[in-house]
């Protein structure tokens, strides 16, 4: 299980930082160590808690006191910069067994992304077109996808595939990576629709 970290008085707190620390206060409140009236979801570092014999601490201070007493949250994937399919939850070394991994360990590499966020791929620095709901619907395509056969044919066999392969954490936020501006087929759309609306 990855250890929370301590948050610095050093530390400006953004994004997934900022949620990280106001889930910590959430769990920390509903275990009475944290008392101090208002919802976690606009806790500040910096807020007081009044002590009961005087004196005040930082929110700071008492979540770096009681990490032990959390549970942390999944580390996310870097918003829109391709990551090695080494980062994942896998430990195969050919492109069937890496497919069946992602497959077994969805529910692990889902909770590296956000419920509203997608993935999606780029093989040999080559962007994909296609953005996927869950990492399953992700290694089906993979796995079907004759161009993309055709790709890492080689690297079948060969740990290779995790230098060619790398998988993107993906919303219309992320400015830094786009999936690549390639007309669909009418059959193919369709088909990544019905992926996207399939369940869990």
């Amino acid at each position: 299980m990855i250890k929370p970290t301590k948050f610095s008085a050093r530390e400006s707190l953004y994004t997934e930082r900022l949620a990280e620390f106001r889930n910590y206060v959430s769990q920390l409140k509903k275990q009475g160590i944290i008392t101090r009236k208002g919802p976690a979801s606009s806790a500040r570092p910096s807020f007081l808690q009044k002590g009961p014999k005087g004196g005040a601490k930082s929110l700071r201070e008492i979540v770096n006191a009681n990490l032990d007493k959390v549970t942390p949250l999944p580390k996310l994937l870097p918003l829109g910069h391709p990551v090695s399919v080494r980062s994942l939850p896998t430990k195969s070394k050919g492109l069937a067994s890496l497919l069946s991994d992602l497959e077994k360990n969805y529910k692990d590499i889902d909770a590296l992304k956000k419920p509203r966020e997608y993935f999606a791929f780029q093989i040999n620095g080559m962007k994909s077109y296609a953005i996927f709901r869950d990492i399953r619907l992700l290694a089906e395509y993979l796995g079907e996808s004759a161009g993309i056969q055709l790709v890492l044919h080689k690297h079948r066999k060969s740990s290779a595939i995790f230098d060619a392969l790398k998988i993107v954490r993906w919303n219309r936020s992320a400015k830094a990576w786009k999936p690549a501006a390639q007309k669909m087929s009418p059959e193919a759309l369709k088909a990544q629709r019905r992926r996207n609306r399939r369940k869990k």
